[in-house]
Order: C-alpha cells, then sequence, then structure tokens
C-alpha cells in the first residue's frame, strides 16, 4: 500500500506517521495501538522497504528448528551427535505431512 504511494524513505516514513495520526483520531483502541506499534517500530519497516524487503526471516526460521530439535532431543547428552542434528537441518523437514 504505502510502497505505491511513497517512492523514498522519508515520504514513506511520512506516509506512515500520517496514517497513524488519521488512526489515532478515530479512537478505536484497536487503531491507537497499532498506530502505537507502527511508531515503535517505523525504522525497521522503512528499512525493510530500503534494502529490498530484506529481514532476518530465515535466521529465525532456523533458531526455531534448533529449538524444535532440541526439544526432541531432551535426555539425551551426546552433545556431538546433537551438533551434527544441527548441521543436517536446513534439510530436515519439521512438518508432519498430512
Amino acid at each position: 500500500m504505502f510502497g505505491s504511494i511513497a517512492i523514498d524513505a522519508t515520504s514513506r516514513r511520512a506516509a506512515f506517521r500520517r496514517w497513524a495520526t488519521l488512526a489515532e483520531t478515530t479512537g478505536s483502541r484497536e487503531l491507537i495501538a497499532m498506530a502505537k506499534t507502527i511508531r515503535e517500530k517505523l525504522k525497521g519497516i522503512i528499512t525493510y522497504w530500503t534494502f529490498d524487503r530484506l529481514s532476518n526471516e530465515s535466521t529465525e526460521g532456523f533458531n526455531n528448528k534448533i529449538r524444535w530439535l532440541m526439544r526432541q532431543a531432551y535426555g539425551f547428552r551426546d552433545y556431538f551427535y546433537l551438533k551434527l542434528k544441527i548441521f543436517q537441518l536446513p534439510s530436515l523437514r519439521t512438518q508432519k505431512e498430512l
């Protein structure tokens, strides 16, 4: 929505701030809470667009896989094996097939 309206980071920032101001004037608790969140996270939101939609989603996903593996391996004491399983994680499916 804002990407097609605002071309550069400055105009995007201004568009988000305008939206947040309008949302706060509605009196809706949900919109006010969202406007507050947008104001707090605005730098990250603008950076996401500035650097071609760069995010840390792959790192977060890999960390979640490690946590999943550690839950699966609870009680095992072989840390070398756990390390090997962590290196295997990128090719390992962690979801059950339906």
